[in-house]
């Protein structure tokens, strides 16, 4: 309400409302449940315009090149959950992609698979995570799919994932407003 207050023609976002498979601490139906549970207790109208889904799952039952099919279940999870609790499902936006990183043919095919399946399923816009590799980063079990998931590695090389971006953004869908 304060956002829209302020200034009415605001894009307000909810991020990432409903966790990976991949991290165990809390299971990430139960956390979606509650977090749409506490936004019905405060409002019976939704107050957001979008929805973020961070996708670089970390489903560990699933195959690492067949990770991007679970952006359907996500997206199923979380809108079933928001008509649960009395609100229409938001669009989405996938804020914060990434995938596997090698090899780099790998890389370069899931980075293509990645924003095609997003858009198949309904995502509006979707933003790579990172365009040059970063420093290591602190190191988790699971890795970190952001630390070599870029489009230029640490020297400055542009990997086989770069030309593909730079084609679908030159050619296909990165350049539609999906708004």
């Amino acid at each position: 309400d304060a956002v829209k207050s302020a200034d009415n023609d605001s894009i307000v976002i909810l991020s990432m409302i409903r966790g990976y498979d991949g991290f165990t601490e809390v299971d990430p139906n139960a956390f979606m449940e509650d977090f749409f549970k506490e936004f019905s207790y405060l409002s019976k109208t939704r107050k957001w315009n979008l929805i973020d889904q961070h996708w670089m799952i970390l489903n560990k039952l699933v195959a690492p090149g067949k990770q991007y099919l679970e952006i359907k279940k996500y997206i199923d999870d979380v809108s079933s959950a928001s008509l649960r609790c009395g609100f229409n499902p938001a669009p989405f936006w996938a804020m914060e992609v990434a995938g596997i990183n090698e090899p780099e043919k790998a890389h370069a095919a899931d980075l293509f698979k990645r924003y095609i399946y997003a858009f198949s399923v309904g995502v509006r816009k979707v933003f790579w995570s990172g365009l040059a590799e970063k420093p290591p980063q602190k190191a988790t079990q699971f890795g970190d799919p952001l630390e070599k998931a870029t489009l230029i590695d640490a020297y400055g090389h542009k990997k086989l994932a770069y030309y593909v971006y730079k084609k679908m953004e030159t050619h296909l869908i990165l350049n539609v407003n999906y708004v």
